[in-house]
C-alpha cells in the first residue's frame, strides 16, 4: 500500500489526469443515460391471446383453452399456467421461474411458439392465429392521450396520427383502445333469402368466387409474350351487391341487390371507450428500450401541437409517465442537494477549508465516476437508482474523513505534509479498507435477492457498492496527493471538537466503571424494542404516493349497453367534479374489466373498467386512498339497491405487481365444490374487521340461448350440425367473405342478417339452409331453442376450473399476512379442492423471507471478514455483537413517525448492519493499535484515550450519513414515501446505534479485560 500511496504522490500529474478523465466522462455521458420512473424489469410471463368471435365461455374453454393448455404442458420451464376464459376470447398466462434469466426465458418463449405453431384441432372461426406477447415493465405506457370524437372522422384521422407519431425515433408501438376496423356490411333479409331459396353459405360463396383478380399466364404471340391477368375486385361498395348469388329454373339470375343491402360500419369489438365523459378512443403509446422518457414525451407532445386537428376531434393527455418521472427524479436531485450542502458545511466546521473541500470533493467525483460506468451496464438513471445515491451521498466521504482526520492528527504532531499523508494512510488504510468492505458486503447479498421485488429494488444496492468502490480509491490515492499539494497551516482542534472530547470522556469513564450495568441497561432496552417490533405492519410498497384509482363496476347480467352507459355517465360526473390539482384524466372502458394496454376486446355489455389518473402526489394535498373513499361513498350512494350494481375501487398501485391485498384461489374438477368452498370463505373473511371489498371472479354471463340440434331431420335432408353452426355464425356474429385493399387501405366485407332480424328469433328460424341437392331447408324444422344461463368468464389454474377470492385490507386493523394464516389453518387444500393463496401477503412472505436470508449472508460475511482483519474471532464477535442494537434506533423511526416495514426500509436496515460495523471498526483498530504500544498490557485509561481519539471521525462519518438522508427523509426538497421511510429508518438507525456503541462497545473492552484478569 505505501508504494503505491507513495507512486501517486510523487507523480501528481497522474491525479490531475484521472481526475479530469472521470470528470469528462461522466459529465458526458450523464446527458445520454435514458430516463425512467422505475427500472426495466421483465416479469417472464408470457401471454397467449385468442380471439373466438361470438363463442360463449365454455365454448372457449372447450375449444381453445384447454387445447391450448394441454399443449403448455408439455413445454419444461413453466411453472404456473393461468388463463381466463370469456365470450369471444381465450388468455393463456405462462408463468416462468421470476429468477430465470434472459437467455433461459427466450428458451422457453420460443418452445412456446413452436407448441402453437402445432396446435393443428383449434375452430376454424377464430381470428388469426393465437398471439404471443411477453410481459415486462416496458409494456407500461409512457403516455396515454384520450382522442374524442365520432368514429367515422376517427376512422380517417387516427391512422395518420399513428404513422405521424410512430416516426418518432424511440416509440415503440402505440396501441388504440376502443378504436374497431371499418367495414362493409352486408346485410340479408331472411325472407327475401328464403322466398329466393338462397342460404348464406351460398351468398358467402358467391362474394368470394366474385371478387378475384390475377393472373391467368403468358400469352405467346408473334414477335411478344403478353401476360393475361383479370382485375375482377370491386372498386365501390355497392359493386358487391352486382353479384349474381344464383340462377332459378328458368334462368333469370338472382342478384345481391334482391336479398340484401351494403352499409359501411364498425366492426363489433364489444368494447366501448369514453375519456372525460365523451365518446372516444385511448392511444396508449410505450416506448423501446434505451430511450430517454422525459426526452421521447417532449418529442411526442411536439407532434400533437403541430397535427392539425379536424373539427370534432379533440385530445387531451390522461396520463403522462414522463411528468411523473421529472418530479420524482426532481425530488431525488433537490434533496441530494440539500444533504450534499449540509454535509459540506459540517466538514467546514471541523476541517480548515482546504481539507474540507478536497474532503468534500469526494462526492462529485465518485458521482461521475459512477454515471461513467452506467452505459457499460446497459443501466438507466430511475428513481431508485437516485435513492441509491441518496443512502450513499453522506458515506462516500467516509473513508476520505478518517483519512483525513489521521493526516490532521500527523499534521498537528509537526510532520510535513507529504510525510504525513503517506504514513496516514499506512497507518489506517486496513481499518478503513475493512469499514468500506462490511458495508458493501452488507448491500452486496440484495442484489440477489429473488423474485419481481428483487429485480425492482436491485439498482439500489448496485449503485451503493459502485460509489463505495470508488470513494475508497479517492480516499487511497487521489485526496492524499490532495492534501499534501500546496501550502496549507495546520488548523488546531476546534474548541467544540475538544470540549466534546472532554465531555465524552468523563462520562466513559463513569461507563466503564459501572459497565455491567450499562451492558445489561442497553439489552434490556433492546429486548423491548424486540418485543415492540413485532407489532410493526409490513407494507412491502407503501401506496401513499399512488397515482391513480381504479373502478370496477358490474351491472347485473345482460343489460344492454345503453343502459350501462346511462350508469356510467353518472359516475362520471361525480369523478369529474375531482378539482383539477388532483384529477389528470379519467378513462371508461364498456364491455371488459380489464385496464392493460393491449386490451382489444370486450366480452359483455354489463363490465366496465375507469382509470382515474391523478396528478402527481406532490401537487395535491389529499392521498390516493383517501379520494378512493370519498368517490366510493359518493358512487353508492346514487346505486338504489334494485339495480344490483356491484363496484369495486382498488388504487393503481406503484411498485411491482404483486396482485390484491390478499387472493384465495379455489380450484377443482368439481364446480359446485368449488362454489360451496367459496361460499364458506367468504363467510369467514366477513367476520375478519379489517377486510373490505370482498369479491372472486365468478362473473355471472348474459343468457345464453342452447341450440338444441335434431340430427334425425339433419340426416334426412342432407345436412351436418356443421352446416347449421356456420349459418348461425353468419347470420349474428358475421363472417367476412372477401377483402379488398383500397388506397392502402384493408376494407372487409362481413355478410350478416340485418339488423332487425338479428333481434328477434321468428326471423332467425325462418332462416334457410340449403342442402346438397339445393334445396332450401328452415332452420326451425332443425334446431329447438332453449334459454339458459351462463357463465361470463371462467379461470383455470394449472389446469383446474378456479374460481378467485380476493379484496382489501385496512392494515389499521388486520394485515394480509394475519388473513394468510387464518385461511390456510381454516381451509386447507384436500384431494377434491385446492386452496392456494396468492397476492400481496404471499410476495410478501417471499420479500421479508429474502432479506433475511440477505441479512444473515452479510452478518457471516462481514464476520470473516473482520476475523481476518483483527486476526481475532473474539474481537469480531465483539464488533457485530453491536449490531442489534440498531433495532432501538428502528424501533423508534417505526414509532414516532407510524412507519410500516416496507422494503426498502428494510434494505437500508440491513446497509445499517454494514454502517454501524464501520465506526466499530475504527475505534477497535485504535484501541488495538494503543494496545500493541504499550507492550500488550492495555489499561481502563489506555481504551477510554483510544476511544476519546476517535471520537471525531466516528462523529463526522456518523453525522454526515444521517445529515445526507435528513432532507429526503422529512421531504425538505420533496416527499416520497418510497424513498423517506427509507432513509428515515436509516438516520435514526444510525444515530442511536452510534451513541450506544460509543459506551457499549468500550464496556465490552473493559468486560473483556476484566475476564483476562480473572
Amino acid at each position: 500500500m505505501k508504494a503505491a500511496v507513495n507512486f501517486f504522490l510523487k507523480n501528481p500529474i497522474w491525479v490531475k489526469v484521472i481526475v479530469i478523465f472521470v470528470f469528462l466522462m461522466g459529465i458526458s455521458v450523464i446527458h445520454k443515460i435514458p430516463k425512467e420512473g422505475f427500472p426495466r424489469v421483465s416479469l417472464n410471463r408470457i401471454l397467449v391471446t385468442t380471439f373466438y368471435p361470438g363463442a360463449s365461455a365454455r365454448d372457449v374453454e372447450l375449444n381453445v383453452t384447454n387445447v391450448i393448455e394441454d399443449k403448455m404442458e408439455e413445454v419444461s420451464g413453466i411453472e404456473e399456467i393461468r388463463s381466463t376464459s370469456s365470450e369471444g376470447m381465450s388468455v393463456v398466462s405462462l408463468q416462468v421461474d421470476e429468477d430465470a434469466d434472459k437467455d433461459f426465458f427466450l428458451d422457453v418463449y420460443r418452445d412456446v411458439e413452436i407448441a402453437l405453431g402445432n396446435i393443428d384441432n383449434l375452430p376454424a372461426e377464430i381470428r388469426g392465429r393465437p398471439g404471443l406477447k411477453t410481459i415486462t415493465s416496458s409494456d407500461m405506457p409512457i403516455l396515454e392521450v384520450a382522442v374524442n370524437g365520432e368514429l367515422k372522422t376517427l376512422s380517417t384521422f387516427i391512422p395518420y396520427l399513428k404513422r405521424k407519431l410512430q416516426e418518432i425515433k424511440g416509440v415503440a408501438s402505440i396501441e388504440t383502445i376502443g378504436f374497431p376496423d371499418e367495414e362493409l356490411h352486408i346485410l340479408v333479409d331472411p325472407d327475401k333469402a328464403k322466398d329466393s331459396w338462397v342460404d348464406l353459405n351460398t351468398i358467402a360463396q358467391s362474394i368470394k368466387m366474385r371478387n378475384i383478380e390475377g393472373s391467368g399466364g403468358i400469352l405467346e404471340t408473334p414477335g411478344s409474350d403478353k401476360k393475361v391477368v383479370t382485375f375482377g375486385q370491386y372498386k365501390a361498395d355497392d359493386d358487391v351487391l352486382k353479384t349474381i348469388v344464383r340462377t332459378n329454373a328458368d334462368g333469370k339470375a338472382v342478384y345481391l341487390s334482391d336479398l340484401a343491402t351494403v352499409q359501411r360500419d364498425f366492426e363489433d369489438i364489444r368494447l366501448k371507450v369514453r375519456n372525460n365523459g365523451a365518446d372516444g378512443v385511448l392511444l396508449v403509446i410505450k416506448k423501446g428500450n434505451g430511450s430517454d422518457i422525459i426526452k421521447l414525451v417532449a418529442q411526442i407532445q411536439t407532434v400533437f401541437k403541430k397535427v392539425k386537428f379536424p373539427a370534432g376531434i379533440s385530445y387531451s393527455v390522461l396520463s403522462d409517465s414522463s411528468s411523473l418521472t421529472r418530479n420524482r427524479l426532481s425530488l431525488a436531485i433537490n434533496n441530494a442537494i440539500i444533504g450534499f450542502v449540509l454535509v459540506v458545511l459540517v466538514l467546514l466546521l471541523v476541517f480548515n477549508l482546504k481539507t474540507a473541500f478536497w474532503t468534500a470533493f469526494g462526492i462529485p467525483f465518485s458521482l461521475l465516476g459512477t454515471y461513467a460506468l452506467f452505459p457499460l451496464m446497459d443501466l438507466s438513471l430511475d428513481f431508485l437508482a437516485l435513492g441509491g445515491f441518496i443512502i450513499v451521498l453522506g458515506m462516500m466521504v467516509d473513508d476520505a474523513i478518517v483519512v483525513a482526520e489521521q493526516v490532521n492528527c500527523f499534521r498537528e504532531e509537526g510532520i510535513e505534509p507529504t510525510e504525513a499523508s503517506s504514513r496516514a494512510v499506512v497507518r489506517i488504510w486496513k481499518a478503513v479498507l475493512a469499514s468500506s468492505l462490511t458495508t458493501i458486503l452488507a448491500f452486496s447479498p440484495m442484489l440477489s435477492l429473488g423474485g419481481l421485488p428483487g429485480k425492482f429494488v436491485w439498482i439500489i444496492p448496485l449503485v451503493v457498492v459502485l460509489v463505495l468502490s470508488i470513494s475508497l480509491f479517492d480516499a487511497f490515492f487521489l485526496l492524499p496527493v490532495h492534501l499534501a499539494a500546496g501550502k496549507s497551516r495546520t488548523r488546531p482542534k476546534r474548541k467544540v471538537i475538544i470540549l466534546l472530547e472532554q465531555f465524552y470522556g468523563k462520562w466513559l469513564k463513569r461507563a466503564l466503571h459501572y459497565k455491567w450495568a450499562v451492558i445489561a441497561f442497553f439489552v434490556i432496552l433492546l429486548g423491548s424494542c424486540v418485543l415492540g417490533m413485532k407489532g410493526a405492519k409490513k407494507v412491502p410498497f407503501p401506496q401513499e404516493a399512488a397515482e391513480g384509482v381504479e373502478v370496477y363496476v358490474t351491472m347485473p347480467a345482460g343489460t344492454p349497453l345503453i343502459e350501462t352507459q346511462k350508469q356510467v355517465e353518472q359516475f362520471e360526473k361525480i369523478i369529474l367534479k375531482l378539482p383539477s390539482q388532483e384529477l389528470m384524466g379519467l378513462n371508461v372502458r364498456i364491455g371488459t374489466h380489464s385496464l392493460d394496454s393491449w386490451t382489444e376486446h370486450g366480452s359483455q355489455n354489463n363490465l366496465v373498467a375507469m382509470m382515474v389518473n391523478l396528478t402527481p402526489y406532490s401537487q395535491r394535498k389529499r392521498t390516493a386512498s383517501t379520494i378512493l373513499e370519498s368517490l366510493k361513498a359518493e358512487m353508492e350512494a346514487i346505486c338504489r339497491p334494485e339495480q344490483d350494481i356491484n363496484l369495486h375501487l382498488e388504487i393503481k398501485r406503484i411498485g411491482p405487481p404483486l396482485g390484491h391485498s390478499f387472493e384465495v384461489n379455489v380450484s377443482s374438477f368439481d364446480e359446485n365444490k368449488i362454489r360451496e368452498y367459496v361460499g364458506k370463505i367468504k363467510k369467514e373473511l366477513a367476520a375478519i374487521e379489517g377486510i373490505e371489498d370482498i369479491e372472486d371472479t365468478d362473473i355471472q354471463g348474459e343468457d345464453e340461448y342452447n341450440v338444441v340440434i335434431n340430427y334425425e331431420n339433419l340426416s334426412t335432408v342432407g345436412l351436418s350440425a356443421q352446416d347449421v353452426l356456420l349459418t348461425l355464425r353468419s347470420a349474428l356474429l358475421g363472417q367476412v367473405v372477401t377483402e379488398v385493399n383500397r388506397v392502402n387501405k384493408n376494407m372487409k366485407y362481413r355478410l350478416r342478417l340485418a339488423s332487425q332480424a338479428r333481434q328477434d328469433l321468428s326471423f332467425l328460424e325462418r332462416l334457410p339452409v340449403l342442402n346438397r341437392r339445393g334445396q332450401a331447408i328452415l332452420l326451425k324444422d332443425l334446431i329447438t331453442i332453449k334459454k339458459q344461463a351462463a357463465r361470463g368468464s371462467i379461470q383455470h389454474l394449472d389446469g383446474l376450473r378456479t374460481i378467485q377470492v380476493y379484496g382489501s385490507v385496512d392494515e389499521r386493523k388486520t394485515s394480509a399476512f394475519a388473513i394468510w394464516q387464518k385461511i390456510k389453518d381454516r381451509f386447507p387444500s384436500g384431494t377434491d379442492v385446492e386452496v392456494s393463496l396468492g397476492g400481496q401477503a404471499i410476495e410478501g412472505l417471499k420479500i421479508y423471507g429474502g432479506l433475511g436470508v440477505a441479512a444473515i449472508v452479510a452478518i457471516i460475511s462481514i464476520f470473516l471478514v473482520l476475523s481476518l482483519m483483527f486476526n481475532s474471532f473474539g474481537q469480531s464477535l465483539m464488533i457485530i455483537s453491536i449490531m442489534p442494537f440498531i433495532i432501538i434506533g428502528i424501533y423508534f423511526a417505526i414509532w414516532a413517525f407510524g412507519l410500516p416495514l416496507s422494503m426498502l426500509a428494510m434494505l437500508g436496515v440491513i446497509g445499517l448492519l454494514g454502517i454501524v460495523v464501520n465506526d466499530s471498526v475504527v475505534m477497535v483498530d485504535t484501541i488495538n493499535h494503543l494496545h500493541k504500544e504499550k507492550g500488550g498490557n492495555l489499561t481502563l485509561d489506555e481504551v477510554v484515550n483510544g476511544a476519546v481519539s476517535r471520537l471525531r471521525p466516528i462523529l463526522l462519518t456518523s453525522v454526515t450519513t444521517i445529515l445526507a438522508l435528513f432532507p429526503t427523509g422529512y421531504g425538505i426538497g420533496g416527499y416520497d414515501p418510497f424513498l423517506s421511510q427509507m432513509c428515515l429508518v436509516l438516520s435514526y438507525g444510525l444515530l442511536f446505534s452510534t451513541l450506544i456503541l460509543l459506551f457499549l462497545l468500550p464496556c465490552f473492552f473493559a468486560v473483556i479485560l476484566q475476564l483476562k484478569k480473572t
